[in-house]
Parts: C-alpha cells; structure tokens; sequence
C-alpha cells in the first residue's frame, strides 16, 4: 500500500497453531494452541541510500514442552540455588509481546550499511524460572510473572574492509542498550530477571569462495552484567563477561569444504552471587562461577 512521502505500508497476518503430546513414566500431557500474529510494516525513503523503518508487531512465545510437565528433574551435583532442581508447571501460559521499533537505515558507499534503531515491547505472562527451597531441597520452576515493559536501543555497521588494505573481508558491528521494568503486583519491580545491561558484538571474516580457496573469521562478544532477583526474596547479579570465536576453513574445488570453530576462546566465566530466602525464613548467600570452556568443532560438507 502506497501512503504520502513515497511511504510503502506492509501488513502481515500469520496464524500458528501448534499440537504436542508427552508421555513419561506414567505423566502425560497434551496441548492444542492456535494463535495470530499481526504486523504492520513500513518503509519512507528519505535520500540518496537513508531510509526511514517501523514495525509494529504481536508475538508469542509458547512455553517449551519439558516447561509444562510436573515432573521433577533431580540437579547434578550438590543441590543448591545454583544447581537446583528442575520441575515443569502445567499451568504455564504463552508469552505475548506487543512491540514497536522505529529506525534509519543508511547505505555506505563501500558495499556497507548502518543502522540505528529503538524499540519497546509490552510483555504480557512474562516467563521467568523462580527458585525456592521445597522440603529441604532447592527447585527452579518456570512462572508466569505478569506485565512487564522493555525497551532500548540498538545500532549495527556492516562493511568491507578493502580500504583499510584487507579485500574479501568484512567487518559487522552490533550494540544494544537494554532496560525493561516488571509491572503489576508481584513484589518486585526491578529489571527483568537475566536481561543484559548491554550486549556488543565485532565480528571479522572472510566468507566462504565460491570457486575455492580458505575463509574464516572471529568475533568478540560483550555481555553486561544482569540481575537474577525475581521477588523480594531472591536478589542477585550476574556480572558482565568477554567471550571470543573463531573459525577458519577452506573450500576445495569440485569436492567440498572444511571448518574448524574455536568456541568460547577466552574461557569466559560466569561470576554470580544469590542471595535466596530458604524454607525457614532465613537468608542463604551463595557465589558461583560457571566456566564453559574451549571448545574445537570440525566440520566437513560437499557443494552441489
């Protein structure tokens, strides 16, 4: 649809319906969802290479099948607030999020582009996993939380690196940042449990040749700090961490390629501390570090 300033309006209409069934150990469940997703779309150009996006949407998010089962998953290891154990809710209902961004795009005269873009989202039956201490053990379940607003800005650059004397590679830029606030009446009106203060991510490489020859990259990713409190009685943080990629591989001609990932090269860590109210009343405060270590993945694939 044709609106004045050479607007372009898109709307969209997509329908979801989905059907899933669990048998285990004698506890079954089963649930039938059918859901629209409407959105409006449109697009204003506004010179040589800018232009003008906004987007309004709804979505859901349907709560994953294990999420709504109640069946206890014992934790490995000591049982703590960190490592507890796991339960569904079968009273668990779909995340909605309704949600408007609004951004300009502008096309670089190198073959890139950059953007820069705020959102907002209204969220309706946030989910978040509560932990509580149940006759003596500690046990995460997943919790509709209620209302809550989120919003932030986000920019991204995308270019080749010919003029800096490296033709074939590029370069690509993302930064956010995030704030959101839970509403309603559920004790607690602080930011939404685990959403990142910030993220970045610089990402370098050179994409795989069509007619052979070897590629790769790397990439250096950012995540601020977070906080884990989801009431009154469960405070925490979890602070910011550096993790780095990289991959390198090669194209043979006629046959195929390989590549090899290097995943988490810095060996980020994780710090948190909790700080979680037990069954008697009392406070308990646990630190932990999580390391996911290096990781080597190789792969081989043919092209046609």
């Amino acid at each position: 649809m044709g609106l004045p300033a050479s607007t372009t309006l898109t709307a969209g209409l997509r329908l979801e319906s989905l059907a899933r069934s669990s048998r285990f150990d004698g506890i079954s469940r089963d649930e039938n969802r059918t859901q629209w997703q409407p959105s409006l779309h449109t697009r204003t150009p506004l010179g040589d290479g800018l232009q003008f996006r906004s987007n309004l949407a709804r979505t859901s998010r349907i709560p994953a099948l294990a999420d709504t089962i109640d069946r206890v998953t014992p934790s490995l290891g000591v049982n703590s607030p960190t490592r507890p154990d796991s339960v569904g809710n079968p009273a668990l209902k779909a995340e909605s999020t309704f949600s408007f961004d609004a951004g300009f795009e502008k096309r670089l005269a190198n073959r890139g582009q950059a953007g820069l873009n705020v959102f907002v989202r209204s969220i309706d039956e946030l989910i978040i996993r509560r932990t509580s201490e149940v006759n003596g053990r500690w046990l995460q379940r997943p919790e509709n939380l209620g209302r809550a607003m989120a919003w932030g800005l986000e920019a991204d650059v995308k270019t080749d690196l010919a003029a800096l004397g490296a033709p074939g590679w590029n370069l690509g830029t993302t930064a956010s940042l995030l704030q959101s606030r839970l509403q309603g009446d559920q004790g607690y009106s602080g930011r939404i449990p685990g959403q990142a203060h910030y993220l970045l991510n610089i990402n370098i490489s050179r994409p795989m040749p069509r007619a052979g020859g070897f590629f790769g990259g790397a990439s250096v990713n950012f995540t601020g700090a977070s906080d884990i409190g989801s009431n009154t009685s469960t405070q925490g943080r979890e602070h910011a961490y550096v993790s780095v990629d990289a991959f390198v591989g090669q194209v043979v001609a006629g046959l195929g390629y390989w590549r090899l990932g290097l995943s988490n090269l810095t060996n980020a860590r994780k710090n948190r501390e909790r700080v979680d109210a037990d069954s008697a009343g009392g406070l308990r405060t646990e630190r932990s570090v999580e390391r996911y270590q290096t990781r080597v993945f190789l792969s081989v694939g043919t092209r046609w």
